[in-house]
């Protein structure tokens, strides 16, 4: 790595070598050498880098290894990716780590359980024995999302693949365990229904909106991986946006440093426009109240974001002439990906990098009106969508209307692959002069 080049940059770069070098015998030489640097987050981030690499697997593997046992900060970070890598070197601290209480620290998707179960046999036994002692030690439902819930869930979605490949051995020894212990069965019923994307059979079934009262045409989002983005003006997440005639990428009001693409929307001609109209959707990356702004659309400051609606291109921030700028492999670490293997948006392993997500549009119908219907009798599609009727979480969409926006699009934001908040909901308004807008809410 270039001399002089440390702190938050070399993380960067590290980062970005790892998702374009992991084949190359030289990058990963590189990136081994940086597991002992000075500066613990470039370590950390080169372990992170490695996650995927194919060049040179042993050495890799064993430069991980020294490190998680060379090295105390580094130890857990370096044996989750040995776990990844199905090295069972990671064994012995993964285990400790899932008989610690519960924290916060681990993502979901690479917490130690998770990687435990990618151990085989072994990792199944080191799992089965923890989650033994939980059951035994409470008998009775602890309060939801406390240390001993969290732990049993996470023991549980290790033992069962729910975030990987399903395990049937594992499921079996889960069902083993819990059984006769009525909470634990529970969580066990939840998290396979989870896994099959179904409702659990203990919950109360739901009734549908009546199919006579859907009138209004709308497009359901199915959500489908793609290595590099179709061409033209489509509809997807990720990548680097198309731009149909004069590049426009939005700055942020303050620092000027250019906003993150999220993606871009093809607006139907029945929503707004004359069938060319194309909205492209900024996010700043921290989503952060600390680099808030004062945006003319809404009455408090609020995160910087853009919604630039070509041929129109108008957005009362400052702009730049880009054709390509940040986009999302940048803000990977925090994100819960699908557990669809067919739809995931992320890259496999510690590193879960964003991938391009093209979005195919089902035609369908909303009622005109969401205001008598129960949130939980609402289906994905009325909540994932172009066009149709406006549904929010917390009601903002009546202001919207009255204010003279027309609803385009909404999503969960955690499903297209960037949680925004507390569960969060986006909703793209677009008004007839050509202005966009972004709203984000959550529970």
């Amino acid at each position: 790595m270039r001399a002089g080049v440390d702190g938050d940059v070399k993380t960067a770069v590290v980062s970005v070598l790892g998702g374009a070098g992991c084949d190359d015998p030289i990058a990963v030489e590189m990136l081994t050498a940086e597991l002992w640097s000075t500066d613990v987050e470039v370590a950390a981030e080169a372990a992170d880098a490695l996650a995927d690499s194919t060049a040179n697997p042993d050495v890799v593997n064993d430069a991980l290894a020294a490190a998680a046992m060379g090295r105390a900060q580094l130890e857990v970070r370096a044996a989750l990716v040995l776990g990844w890598r199905h090295d069972q070197r990671a064994l012995p601290i993964l285990e400790r780590e899932i008989t610690k209480p519960w924290t916060e620290a681990y993502n979901l998707n690479r917490a130690p359980a998770t990687m435990l179960g990618r151990l085989g046999a072994p990792g199944r036994a080191a799992l089965a024995r923890v989650l033994t002692q939980v059951v035994a030690a409470h008998p009775k439902e602890p309060q939801q999302w406390s240390g001993p819930d969290r732990t049993l869930r996470s023991l549980i979605d290790g033992l069962i693949g729910l975030r990987g490949t399903p395990d049937g051995d594992g499921l079996a020894i889960a069902r083993r365990i819990v059984q006769g212990c009525a909470w634990a069965e529970e969580r066990l019923e939840y998290a396979v229904a989870e896994r099959e994307g179904r409702r659990p059979s203990y919950a109360p079934p739901i009734d549908p909106i009546d199919p006579a009262v859907r009138v209004v045409p709308r497009w359901g989002m199915r959500l489908r991986r793609v290595a590099v983005a179709e061409p033209g003006r489509t509809t997807r997440f990720g990548g680097q946006p198309y731009f149909p005639g004069r590049p426009i990428w939005p700055l942020h009001p303050t620092n000027r440093l250019p906003l993150m693409f999220l993606g871009q929307i093809a607006v139907p001609e029945s929503v707004a426009g004359d069938g060319t109209w194309l909205a492209h959707v900024f996010v700043y990356p921290t989503m952060g109240f600390d680099d808030a702004v004062k945006d003319p659309d809404f009455g408090f400051p609020v995160p910087p974001t853009a919604v630039i609606v070509h041929p129109a291109g108008l957005w009362w921030g400052p702009t730049d002439s880009l054709r390509a700028g940040p986009t999302y492999p940048y803000e990977s670490p925090v994100e819960w990906p699908s557990e669809d293997p067919a739809i995931d948006r992320f890259k496999p392993g510690p590193q879960f990098g964003f991938v391009i997500t093209q979005v195919d549009l089902v035609p369908g119908a909303d009622p005109i009106d969401y205001t008598q219907v129960a949130a939980n009798a609402t289906t994905h599609d009325d909540w994932n969508k172009v066009g149709g009727t406006a549904l929010s979480l917390q009601g903002g969409h009546q202001q919207r209307l009255s204010e003279g926006w027309r609803f385009l699009a909404s999503w969960d934001a955690w499903a297209v692959g960037h949680e925004m908040g507390d569960v969060a909901h986006c909703c793209v308004w677009v008004k007839p002069d050509g202005r966009g807008l972004l709203d984000v809410d959550g529970h």
